[in-house]
């Protein structure tokens, strides 16, 4: 196992539980156990850890709120915000939102608490998620549609092309 993992392994979970991944961004810090269980610590700022607490600091793993039934298959964090695919086609935002990248449009600057997105095409009813990623201003889901299997991608936020 790799050394960091290691490390995270002894602070978040218990012996019988083990970390699948972790993702560091900055100052911050986010792991997901094997059973989906998401932890995160570092700044607070905009919301980023999502546990809805005035932006406080976390020194220490914490469990994210909300995902206690439904495990989270994956996580991808931006510079301030995260985006996280739950149980089987849920998509969950928080953290900075001042590009749109949440996909709430602007009506708030950052979202501590974990907001759920529904997927929605003007050509597609039920759009399952598939895979989701997130960069500085940016989150993009991969959609496919229940009935046709067509796949495309949800844009959220700045995405600067060259």
């Amino acid at each position: 196992m790799d050394s960091k993992l290691l490390k995270y392994q002894r602070a978040i979970t218990p012996r019988s539980c083990f970390v699948a991944g972790l993702i560091i961004i900055l100052s911050n810090r986010y792991a997901i156990s094997e059973r989906g269980e998401a932890y995160s610590w570092g700044q607070g700022r905009y919301g980023a850890l999502g546990h809805d607490d005035d932006e406080r600091n976390h020194t220490k793993p914490t469990r994210l709120v909300g995902f206690q039934t439904t495990p989270m298959r994956r996580l991808a964090c931006g510079r301030w915000h995260c985006a996280a695919l739950v149980g089987v086609n849920q998509i969950f935002l928080w953290g900075r939102n001042h590009c749109g990248q949440l996909g709430i449009g602007f009506i708030s600057r950052a979202c501590s608490t974990p907001v759920a997105i529904v997927l929605d095409s003007e050509q597609h009813s039920n759009l399952l998620a598939r895979d989701v990623a997130a960069g500085e201003a940016h989150t993009v889901v991969i959609a496919e549609s229940n009935n046709t299997r067509h796949v495309e991608a949800e844009v959220w936020g700045l995405c600067k092309l060259t």
